[in-house]
């Protein structure tokens, strides 16, 4: 566990939990896994932020195969 880091059981619907400055990372006792979000509603959920474009340095989620090829997923912001 990194410095910093506070990985611990809260209560009895969690299997595990890190809770730190940059966010949460839990596996509920469903099997649901929450990155971002403490009540994930499915078997991967992931809150992350908004951006204009989405990339592989901004991206939600990144799927990538050894010769580069994948899938990048993110949240882009609401246009004005």
């Amino acid at each position: 566990i990194a410095n910093g880091t506070d990985s611990k059981v809260k209560s009895d619907n969690e299997r595990f939990h890190i809770q730190n400055d940059l966010g949460d990372i839990i596996i509920k006792s469903s099997g649901n896994v929450g990155v971002g979000h403490t009540a994930p509603a499915s078997d991967l959920h992931i809150i992350g932020a908004s951006n204009d474009t989405v990339s592989q340095a901004n991206a939600n989620l990144n799927v990538e195969g050894q010769g580069g090829n994948g899938m990048v997923v993110g949240t882009r912001c609401a246009l004005s």
